[in-house]
């Protein structure tokens, strides 16, 4: 348990956040549901994953391959 969790009990961290802005108060609360629901922290893994991706992409920094090409070497590793 950390130092925090170890100061403050449930009903002193509820006070406080309460007193946080609402889209302070929002943004931890997206956070803390989403550490309770599996599914929601690996689509925020791919979320970062695809934003990553479409940064490389745009700064031209991945290769990429027509449909054609992706077709081929799929039908030519199935061989």
């Amino acid at each position: 348990m950390s130092v925090v969790a170890e100061s403050l009990d449930a009903e002193a961290l509820e006070s406080a956040v309460l007193q946080l802005p609402i889209s302070e108060r929002a943004r931890l609360a997206a956070r803390l549901l989403s550490s309770l629901d599996e599914d929601a922290v690996r689509e925020e893994a791919w979320d970062r994953e695809i934003a990553e991706r479409m940064r490389a992409y745009e700064a031209g920094e991945m290769r990429t391959f027509s449909p054609e090409e992706v077709f081929k070497r799929s039908a030519e590793l199935l061989r």
